[in-house]
């Protein structure tokens, strides 16, 4: 299930991720949030940016772990640096969800 919280404060990013990473490090209270947010199974998305990268991300709750489903927008996956920014705005690829889950629901 989509979880959307505007609760999540932007936090950073505590270990370098690679473009090939599929796990989430970030900061101690950027972690603690997702967690308390995030049930099994529940997703969000975030936006990954530096200076010059974004990504958008979907962020899985999965066997305890902070999951990503990388490249949610056209952009490919880039590398981040430790400190790299994650927030919590809503994204283009929420709506999109938010829109289909609407459309099914009457």
């Amino acid at each position: 299930m989509l979880v959307t919280h505007d609760d999540i404060r932007p936090g950073s990013m505590s270990k370098k991720l690679l473009r090939s990473d599929l796990t989430l490090y970030v900061d101690s209270a950027t972690e603690a949030a997702l967690y308390h947010y995030l049930s099994p199974g529940d997703h969000t998305f975030a936006t990954l940016s530096t200076n010059i990268d974004r990504e958008i991300v979907k962020i899985t709750m999965t066997c305890g772990q902070l999951l990503l489903d990388r490249a949610q927008n056209v952009a490919p996956p880039a590398a981040f640096p430790p400190g790299s920014c994650i927030s919590f705005e809503l994204t283009t690829p929420a709506v999109k969800e938010l829109i289909a889950c609407a459309e099914v629901t009457p």
